[in-house]
């Protein structure tokens, strides 16, 4: 991605992040006590939403995203996911079986503090680019594993994403926008997951902006 590229500018809507923090379940305030970013993901599938991924910041230097999936024009809790540091023989144990690198690890658990599957997020070298995996297991046991490609989209070609997240009031401009989204896409999937947040701020190296 080259530093020139232009990004699209939108930030959730804080009235919107104000109803869904009503959703979080007491357990999960209790144990991971966090606030909203303003930025994080939408997901796309076969040209209609799927769901939203925000994210978190507090205390817990583990905090990464929630994920709300979009069901009859609502959006409903599905999953917290937090990083974790992998034990060495956790690493060891997936390396000689699985030939994965060292990547970042992140786990996911559901409304009942159940640890849902678990993922690994790595860059391989294929014919000189480094492809994003992602890499996801149940048990010790990949379950997915599929590219998702970085990039920039050209607008012209998403114009519909864009309608539908400011006609649902998702997303609002923090600034004009002009040619690009920033976005990651599933191999062999119809799904794209479109940066919502500030694009220096990603440049940068920071996942989420405020």
């Amino acid at each position: 991605m080259k530093e020139n590229s232009i990004h699209i500018n939108y930030i959730f809507q804080e009235d919107l992040l104000k109803k869904l923090d009503e959703q979080i379940p007491s357990n999960i305030r209790e144990k991971y006590p966090f606030i909203f970013r303003r930025s994080g993901y939408a997901r796309f599938d076969n040209n209609e939403l799927n769901s939203i991924y925000i994210g978190l910041k507090g205390k817990s230097f583990n905090l990464d995203v929630v994920k709300f999936n979009y069901e009859n024009n609502e959006f409903i809790f599905k999953y917290l996911y937090l990083y974790y540091e992998p034990s060495e023989e956790e690493k060891k144990f997936i390396l000689e079986k699985y030939d994965i690198p060292d990547g970042r690890y992140t786990y996911r658990i559901d409304s009942d503090m159940n640890k849902e599957s678990s993922y690994i997020h790595h860059r391989t070298l294929i014919e000189d680019n480094q492809i994003w995996f992602n890499t996801k297991f149940k048990e010790k046991n990949i379950v997915d594993k599929r590219y998702v490609y970085d990039g920039l989209k050209p607008i012209v070609d998403c114009p519909e994403y864009l309608n539908i997240l400011m006609k649902e009031n998702i997303i609002e401009k923090i600034q004009k926008h002009d040619k690009s989204w920033f976005f990651s896409k599933k191999e062999h999937e119809n799904s794209i997951y479109l940066a919502v947040g500030d694009y220096k701020a990603m440049l940068n190296g920071e996942p989420y902006s405020e």
